[in-house]
C-alpha cells in the first residue's frame, strides 16, 4: 500500500522551494487516499454516486412481498428502498392472487415518503384482482429525491392470498445496487 504523507502549507507557499520529498508527496498521495492508506483523507462515498438517475432496465433493488386477508399492515411484509441519488426509476411488478371467494380482493400498493419515512403517501395503486385465481402485472415512472423512501405493499380482503415481486430500475449500467438504492428493513 502507498504511504500518505501530510503536506504542509509552507512546502506550498509562493517561493517555496520545489523537494523531492514534495513532488513523492504529490504522486503518491491521490493513490494512498484511493487505497485509504492510514493517516489518508478519507473520500465521502456521496462524492463517488451519480447525482441523478434516469430511467431504463438496470435492476438496482427488487423485492419480492405477500400477505393474506386482512388490511395494508405494513411493517415486516412490506418492501422499503431508500434512495442515495435523485431522479427518475421504474418501478415494475407483478402480482399473484388466489382467492377462495367471490369477494374477495387484491391489490399492490405503492407509496412515497419523502420525510425519512415518518409518514407514506400513496403514488400508485395496481388493478384490484377479485375472485378466483389472477394476476397482473405493471410499471410506472417516477421520480425521487435524495433520501426519498419508496414502500411496495400487499393488500387481500376475504379469504385470499397475494403475493408480488418487482423491480427498481435505471438506465445507466455502471449504477450499482446499494450506491444509488439501498434496501431496508421494516421502519415501522
Amino acid at each position: 500500500m502507498t504511504t500518505y504523507r501530510d503536506i504542509s502549507d509552507t512546502e506550498v507557499q509562493v517561493d517555496a522551494p520545489l523537494t523531492q520529498q514534495l513532488m513523492q508527496a504529490l504522486k503518491d498521495n491521490p493513490e494512498a487516499i484511493a487505497q485509504a492508506a492510514s493517516g489518508a483523507t478519507r473520500i465521502d462515498p456521496a462524492a463517488l454516486e451519480k447525482k441523478a438517475m434516469t430511467v431504463g432496465n438496470y435492476v438496482i433493488g427488487q423485492f419480492n412481498i405477500g400477505s393474506t386477508s386482512g388490511a395494508d399492515k405494513g411493517g415486516d411484509r412490506d418492501a422499503y428502498f431508500k434512495f442515495r441519488a435523485q431522479g427518475t426509476v421504474r418501478l415494475t411488478y407483478r402480482i399473484f392472487f388466489q382467492s377462495y371467494g367471490v369477494l374477495d380482493i387484491g391489490k399492490l400498493l405503492i407509496y412515497k415518503s419523502t420525510d425519512n419515512g415518518a409518514n407514506y403517501t400513496s403514488i400508485h395503486t395496481s388493478d384490484i384482482l377479485t375472485g378466483g385465481d389472477d394476476t397482473t402485472e405493471d410499471e410506472i415512472e417516477h421520480t425521487f429525491n435524495v433520501n426519498d423512501r419508496v414502500r411496495f405493499g400487499t393488500n387481500a380482503g376475504g379469504a385470499a392470498g397475494i403475493s408480488a415481486y418487482g423491480f427498481v430500475s435505471v438506465g445507466d449500467s455502471s449504477s450499482v445496487y446499494g450506491v444509488q438504492c439501498a434496501r431496508l428493513r421494516s421502519i415501522n
